[in-house]
């Protein structure tokens, strides 16, 4: 059964050519987040979380649109249909009451490789004027 984000029985996706090979290990994933909770339970990083908003709009969103954009067609089959996805392959309904950071960034002409692409940004930069839009 897949979860709300659309990874099957807690196993990440594989590869688009699907030659079973995992994006990354499940030990990996453990270790990670291991990490990943020793780091939240600093007092810095606490004193940081603690000013985050609690809900989550916009993230919810996000993972309904790559469910959508990405695992839907990833899981039955239709590989060749699949897009890169991203933010930029979603509308959001705009709230005014609901403040964001939207960042932007130069990106690269990336030339599309095999099995996976690997596109990256320089120059970031971050703006509060131009609401939540995906880019």
């Amino acid at each position: 059964m897949d979860d709300i984000h659309g990874v099957r029985n807690n196993r990440l996706p594989t590869f688009y050519n699907d030659d079973g090979q995992d994006i990354i290990k499940s030990k990996d994933v453990g270790l990670i987040e291991s990490d990943l909770r020793r780091i939240m339970r600093t007092a810095r990083v606490r004193r940081i979380l603690e000013k985050l908003p609690r809900q989550h709009y916009y993230a919810d969103l996000v993972g309904q649109c790559f469910n959508e954009k990405y695992y839907f067609y990833h899981y039955s089959g239709r590989i060749s249909e699949i897009t890169c996805p991203g933010p930029h392959m979603c509308e959001y309904t705009q709230l005014p009451n609901l403040k964001c950071v939207h960042v932007d960034a130069t990106y690269p002409k990336i030339t599309r490789m095999n099995p996976l692409t690997v596109n990256f940004a320089t120059d970031a930069r971050f703006s509060r004027n131009i609401g939540c839009y995906p880019h």
